[in-house]
């Protein structure tokens, strides 16, 4: 990639991005090992005989840890009699059930919990969506502006978030943590639906790879960091291949922490940083023992 003259904002964050992948770089190449060896990819020349205890192990704990939807409960603080706060529970407890029955809701868990087990850390990202169409005019010619009838509606989407995309700034603990980010690819047709006029400017410059080789017909796609600063209360939209800010807004949800992401589920983690130790690490010289298997079987 060419050197380009950032913007003094997309140079901060790119330069924070950069601190966060050169201290997590040594967990991310530990991590492939250990999904290549869970999902136990070999030469096709490896003829021998092995026991993935990994693999057994991830499918024991996998529907231990999360084996159906949570019920979901919105009781009032304080059981005064406020009938106006019991039926304000009532829906909320509704509508989060409604929320935690999607298809979509159960196949994130266990995707976040997957990541969890296999690499140490979990996440998971929360979407506001609004579709708003413009009204219709009215007949009356005496208010032409007055809108006969607006189609609008509300949707709270969940999002799985591969242990490769997600990113925050420098913290020993997630206390510490100033911005969360994470990494979105986008097609031609995606940046100018969310960017207008400027998707022409932006690079394409991710294409989908598998074992360090390009996939074939998979298209190019643009690198978006969505970027989620606590300190400022604004929310960032970077590519690192463009000079200037692609889009920035004031704080959308107004949520009490401000992340639009939980604090991720980690495995091991010491009190000095937030890079997870895996579980595999735990005992991974008595998975060795599979050798033996190999042995025994020749």
């Amino acid at each position: 990639m060419k050197d380009i003259e950032r913007a003094p904002e997309v140079k901060f964050w790119c330069d924070q991005i950069d601190i966060y992948e050169n201290e997590f770089r040594t967990w991310e190449t530990r991590s492939r090992k250990i999904v290549k060896r869970y999902k136990d990819e070999r030469g096709e020349n490896d003829k021998s005989v092995r026991f993935n205890i990994l693999w057994s192990n991830i499918q024991t704990l996998l529907p231990a840890l999360y084996a159906k939807n949570p019920i979901p409960n919105v009781d009032r603080r304080f059981q005064d009699d406020d009938k106006l706060g019991t039926v304000s529970a009532q829906v909320l407890e509704r509508a989060v059930t409604y929320f935690v029955d999607s298809d979509d809701f159960a196949d994130v868990m266990k995707q976040v919990t997957l990541d969890r087990l296999l690499c140490g850390r979990g996440t998971a990202w929360i979407r506001y969506e609004v579709t708003d169409q413009s009204p219709l005019l009215s007949d009356d010619e005496d208010d032409p502006e007055t809108p006969e009838s607006v189609q609008y509606s509300e949707e709270v989407e969940i999002d799985h978030v591969h242990w490769e995309d997600f990113g925050h700034t420098w913290g020993r603990t997630w206390q510490e943590v100033r911005a969360v980010w994470r990494k979105v690819y986008l097609s031609k047709k995606q940046l100018k639906k969310r960017f207008g006029k400027l998707s022409e400017k932006i690079p394409l410059d991710f294409v989908p790879e598998k074992n360090g080789e390009k996939i074939k017909g998979a298209g190019e796609k643009a690198t978006v960091y969505e970027i989620w600063d606590r300190e400022s209360k604004k929310v960032f939209w970077v590519s690192k291949s463009y000079k200037d800010l692609l889009d920035q807004r004031d704080d959308p949800l107004k949520l009490h922490d401000f992340f639009p992401c939980p604090k991720p589920v980690f495995a091991t983690l010491a009190n000095d940083s937030l890079i997870p130790s895996p579980d595999f690490a735990q005992y991974q010289d008595q998975a060795r023992e599979d050798r033996k298997s190999t042995r025994l079987n020749s």
